[in-house]
């Protein structure tokens, strides 16, 4: 779905926890408008923030195939941007995902 909006022009900024990298290699491959971003944050850190409960839910056995937990999570080997979500403010890494994306011709910068 994603690749059908973009080859239709539509800017499509997501959330994907892919946990292969090939899963994300294939999304590279299909878009060719790319860019990982690769939010590197401590197990315990993402059980502590857990908002869904999708953690919890996993130790509980109520949630299968949860990357750290019962998944392997693969980390990207050659991300585009490196956001360090245990230690970085939310706003700086945002303008940091920006930077990139108008550095590589795929946003236009705001005039404000």
């Amino acid at each position: 779905m994603v690749a059908r909006l973009v080859t239709h022009g539509v800017t499509v900024i997501f959330d994907a926890t892919a946990n292969r990298r090939a899963y994300r290699d294939q999304a590279r491959a299909r878009i060719p408008q790319f860019v990982e971003v690769f939010v590197e944050c401590p197990l315990a850190t993402c059980i502590e923030r857990d908002p869904k409960g999708i953690y919890r839910q996993a130790r509980e056995g109520n949630a299968t195939h949860v990357p750290g937990i019962q998944a392997v999570y693969e980390p990207p080997e050659h991300p585009d941007v490196v956001i360090r979500g245990d230690r970085e403010n939310p706003d700086e890494a945002a303008s940091r995902v920006i930077d990139t994306l108008i550095a590589r011709g795929f946003l236009t910068p705001s005039r404000s």
